[in-house]
């Protein structure tokens, strides 16, 4: 059974990037998400990650994806208030390149198809519209079906 949803909690006081890395590989390998959406997932989360880190802008994160195979929704909570406003303001690419921080702030929102942010939770969610690359593996296994009874279907008619 494939898990819908999976909680990674990760101290900020520590490097643990390498747990971010774990996750993410393990909710590709059960949603069967191709290599660009391993990235753009791996790296926002990466980016945040060490915003929240450098800033010492939390003592843990809780990070949690919930699906319906057409929308992944990452939600993250424990970083500062402060950090998950940022997020949601759009940044002008002419400010990425004066501050590192502006520059990833940039990068998360444009790896991202949407930003939320939930004050009342005080959670951020990043949203990846992962339903393309379902409809993707369908026609693929469609056509190889297809392919495979046509040829079934020939084979039998040659030898009748």
């Amino acid at each position: 059974m494939v898990a819908l949803n999976r909680t990674l909690v990760i101290e900020c006081g520590k490097l643990q990037e390498y747990l971010i890395e774990k996750y993410v590989e393990e909710l590709s390998k059960n949603l069967f998400i191709n290599e660009t959406y391993f990235g753009n997932i791996l790296t926002s989360l990466t980016l945040f990650y060490n915003l929240v880190f450098i800033d010492h802008g939390c003592k843990h994160l809780v990070i949690n994806y919930d699906t319906d195979y057409k929308i992944v929704k990452i939600s993250i909570k424990g970083a500062k208030e402060e950090i998950l406003k940022k997020l949601t303001e759009k940044i002008d690419i002419n400010a990425t390149e004066n501050s590192d921080e502006e520059k990833n702030l940039f990068l998360i929102q444009n790896l991202t198809d949407d930003i939320k942010y939930d004050k009342k939770s005080g959670k951020i969610f990043f949203i990846y519209d992962i339903s393309a690359l379902h409809g993707k593996i369908y026609e693929e296994r469609k056509n190889h079906l297809q392919k495979y009874f046509k040829k079934k279907i020939n084979n039998v008619s040659a030898t009748d």
